[in-house]
């Protein structure tokens, strides 16, 4: 009986038809093994970006902006100021939501005079 279909499925009138079957099995197989890696990689981010909100607010009045930023990536932050509305620049065609859509948009960048004197940007979407 399993001879018999083995030997259907490679006869000469089924053969194209069993290969590409074979193929299709292989690429479902690595979709499935790719789809697991983009998942791990965004279960990653979401631990990363949990653990840097879950860090205390750095407070920019009693500590210098650290000169590493990745370091400070997702991380809440306060600080005072006087905004140099003068030198502000709009971003146009930017994507004002990324989870939400698409709609186009700008972003406003105004600069934040801190009491040292050294500006931190400001971005608000629009």
């Amino acid at each position: 009986m399993v001879v018999g279909i083995l030997r259907t499925l490679f006869s000469r009138r089924w053969w194209w038809t069993t290969l590409l079957v074979v193929i299709a099995i292989g690429v479902a197989i690595r979709l499935g093994i790719w789809q697991l890696d983009r998942n791990a990689k965004r279960q990653a981010a979401v631990s990363y970006t949990q653990a840097a909100l879950a860090m205390p607010m750095l407070d920019l009045d009693l500590e210098p902006i650290p000169s590493d930023l990745e370091s400070t990536e997702y991380r809440q932050v306060t600080v005072s100021g006087r905004y140099d509305f003068e030198n502000q620049v709009a971003l146009r065609n930017q994507v004002r939501s990324r989870m939400l859509g698409t709609d186009p948009g700008f972003a406003l960048i105004t600069p934040l005079i801190l009491k040292d004197g050294k500006a931190a940007p400001i971005a608000s979407e629009g």
